[in-house]
C-alpha cells in the first residue's frame, strides 16, 4: 500500500506537471496570438497613417502647384496692367502734345491767313491811293501846305501822346519798384488763377484767402462730377532762391492730402531752370504752369480710371515727374514756346503792314 501510495503520488505529480506545462503552453500561445493580432492591428494603423500622410502630401503638393500658378497668373495680370497703364500714359501724353501742336499750327495758319488778307487789303489800299494821287495831281500844289500842316499837327499830337505814355510808363515802373515781393507774387497768382480757370472749366479751382493756412490756389480735378485728385499752387517772386518755400508747400500738400504741388517761381536752385522737382514738389517757371497742369491733370484722370493701389500710384507719379523734368519734355515745351514766339512775330508783322 505504501508502494502504491508512493507510485500514485508520483503519477499525480506528473499529471500536475503536465497540466501546468499544458496550461503554460496554452497561455504562451494565447499571448503570442494576441501579440500577433496587436502587431497586425498596429501594422494596419501604420499603413493607414502612411496612406493618409501620402494623401496629405499629394494634396499639399497640388495646393502648392495651384498657389504657384495663381501667383504667376496674378503677377502676369499685374505686369500687363502696368504695361497697359504705361502705354496709356504715353498715349495720353502724345495726344496732348499733338493736340497742343495742332492748336498752335491752326493758330499760325489763321494768323498767316489774316496777314495775307491784310496784305491784300493793303495792296488794294495802295492801288486806290495811287489812283487818287493820279486824280488829285492837279490839286496837289494847293493842298501841299495844308497837308504838311496836318502832318505836323499829327506828329505833334503823336509826340505829345508818346510823352504821356512815357511818363505813365515811368510812373508805373516807379510804382512797381516800390511793390513788395508779396504783392508781386499775388499778381502772378491772379494770372495763374485766371489762366487755370479759363483752361479747365470743368474743374473746381479756388483761391485760398490771404492769411489762411495753405497754398495760394487749390485745383480739384473732376471727371463727370467726381473728384479725381487735387493740385496745389503757390506763387513766389523773390530775388533769390529759398528752400523754405518748398518745405512750406510740401507741408500744405500733406495737410490738404493733395496728390501734386506746383511752386511758380522765377528763381531756381543752382544748376536748374524752367522745370525742376525737389522733395516731391514741382518748381516751374510761371509760363510753364498751365502746361504742367495739363499733363498732371491727364495723369490724375488716368489713375482715377485705372483705380491702382497706393504703391502703383506712387510709381506712376514718380515716372510722371521723371518725364516732366526730362530733356524730352523740356524740348517739347521749348517747341511750343518757339511756335508761340513765331506766332507773335507774324502778328507783329501783320500789325506793321496793316497801317500802311
Amino acid at each position: 500500500m505504501a508502494a502504491q501510495a508512493g507510485q500514485r503520488e508520483i503519477e499525480i505529480r506528473n499529471e500536475a506537471k503536465l497540466s501546468a506545462e499544458s496550461s503554460v503552453a496554452k497561455r504562451i500561445a494565447d499571448l503570442e496570438a494576441a501579440q500577433r493580432d496587436s502587431e497586425a492591428k498596429a501594422q494596419t494603423t501604420v499603413q493607414k497613417a502612411e496612406a493618409r500622410r501620402i494623401e496629405a502630401e499629394q494634396k499639399e503638393n497640388a495646393l502648392q502647384l495651384q498657389l504657384k500658378k495663381l501667383r504667376e497668373t496674378n503677377e502676369a495680370e499685374i505686369e500687363q496692367l502696368r504695361k497697359d497703364a504705361a502705354k496709356d500714359v504715353e498715349r495720353i501724353q502724345k495726344a496732348a502734345i499733338e493736340a497742343a501742336e495742332l492748336r498752335v499750327c491752326d493758330t499760325v495758319e489763321a494768323q498767316k491767313k489774316a496777314i495775307a488778307e491784310a496784305n491784300a487789303k493793303a495792296r488794294e489800299a495802295q492801288e486806290q491811293a495811287a489812283e487818287m494821287q493820279r486824280d488829285l495831281a492837279g490839286q496837289r500844289e494847293t493842298m501841299e501846305k495844308s497837308t504838311e500842316d496836318a502832318v505836323n499837327a499829327e506828329k505833334a499830337k503823336a509826340f505829345a501822346e508818346s510823352q504821356k505814355l512815357s511818363t505813365k510808363v515811368n510812373e508805373l515802373q516807379r510804382a512797381l519798384d516800390k511793390k513788395t515781393n508779396e504783392e508781386l507774387g499775388e499778381g502772378a497768382e491772379i494770372n495763374i488763377f485766371e489762366a487755370l480757370k479759363a483752361k479747365f472749366k470743368d474743374d473746381r479751382i479756388e483761391r485760398i484767402p490771404k492769411g489762411a493756412p495753405g497754398a495760394d490756389i487749390r485745383h480739384v480735378v473732376r471727371l463727370h462730377g467726381k473728384e479725381c485728385g487735387t493740385i496745389l499752387y503757390d506763387s513766389k517772386n523773390h530775388s533769390q532762391w529759398r528752400t523754405d518755400h518748398v518745405a512750406k508747400l510740401k507741408k500744405d500738400q500733406l495737410a490738404e492730402k493733395a496728390e501734386h504741388a506746383i511752386l511758380s517761381t522765377q528763381k531756381f536752385p543752382q544748376g536748374t531752370h524752367q522745370v525742376h522737382q525737389q522733395d516731391g514738389v514741382l518748381l516751374a517757371n510761371p509760363a510753364r504752369v498751365v502746361s504742367l497742369a495739363t499733363i498732371i491733370r491727364q495723369h490724375l484722370l488716368q489713375l482715377h480710371t485705372l483705380r491702382l493701389s497706393k504703391v502703383e500710384r506712387e510709381n506712376k507719379t514718380a515716372a510722371l515727374y521723371e518725364f516732366i523734368t526730362s530733356k524730352r519734355c523740356e524740348q517739347l515745351l521749348s517747341r511750343i514756346d518757339e511756335r508761340a514766339s513765331s506766332l507773335l512775330g507774324e502778328q507783329e508783322k501783320g500789325n506793321q503792314v496793316a497801317p500802311e
